[in-house]
């Protein structure tokens, strides 16, 4: 069963907010907010941030953190009252969804990137596919999804499309809902972080992020984003944890 459901957020006016300058809490601490915009046909606007995570990344150590931020947290949005937390995005934009977050959260969220949904397709694809972890539930509804490439029936490690990895991404028909999503969102950061660290040179690299970027709408520099990937692919250990 589904525990939890759709529902559309009225929005008469959207303004697009600014984010808020915050002080750095750590300077060696770097904080991206992931956004995976979920735009239907029927829908006008920003969309729902259907996926909100933080990634965290410790310059020094290497260490990622990744933090989702379950989409029906109800919540106190600035200036909005209380609603849900992916809300947000749709009242204004990028802006308040960050400000939200960092007022709620006690953060210093200045950075963000956002993707939607069908462009995370292309993202796994030029890496050649991500390997998961999945159930039997979770291989069954991948299929019944992508009938051209079906996976065996049976629970174990498998290696995803772009079309099957979205699909998985999107996946709360296990029973589990959101708490399930969002951890099978996670899984497919982990190992696109993973490929990345396994496969990838500063050539690669380059080519990857120059690809990859087309789907990406961010306000990070792309000779940011280009050193952070370095240090990445340079650290000796990455140490990943998940909340």
């Amino acid at each position: 069963a589904d525990i939890d459901e759709d529902y559309l957020v009225p929005v008469e006016t959207i303004v697009e907010e600014a984010i808020y300058k915050q002080v750095p809490i750590d300077e060696s601490v770097y904080n991206v907010l992931l956004l995976g915009s979920d735009v239907r046909p029927n829908e006008g606007g920003n969309g729902r941030s259907d996926s909100m995570m933080l990634v965290t990344i410790d310059r020094v150590s290497g260490g990622i953190k990744i933090t989702s931020f379950m989409r029906d947290t109800w919540i106190s949005i600035p200036n909005k009252g209380w609603n849900r937390i992916n809300a947000a995005y749709a009242f204004g934009g990028i802006g308040l969804a960050i400000n939200t977050v960092n007022e709620n959260f006690d953060l210093d969220i200045q950075n963000y990137a956002i993707i939607e949904f069908s462009g995370l397709e292309n993202v796994v694809d030029n890496l050649d596919g991500v390997e998961v972890v999945l159930t039997g539930k979770e291989i069954t509804i991948i299929n019944n999804a992508n009938p051209q490439n079906p996976l065996p029936e049976v629970a174990g490690t498998y290696l995803l499309n772009g079309a099957q990895t979205l699909t998985h991404c999107r996946n709360r028909k296990t029973g589990d809902g959101d708490f399930g999503r969002t951890r099978r969102q996670r899984e497919v950061m982990v190992s696109i972080v993973n490929k990345l660290k396994s496969t990838m040179d500063p050539i690669k690299l380059t080519n990857f992020l120059t690809e990859t970027l087309k789907y990406v709408d961010t306000n990070i520099a792309p000779n940011t984003i280009f050193t952070l990937g370095l240090e990445l692919l340079g650290a000796k250990e990455n140490k990943m944890e998940q909340a």
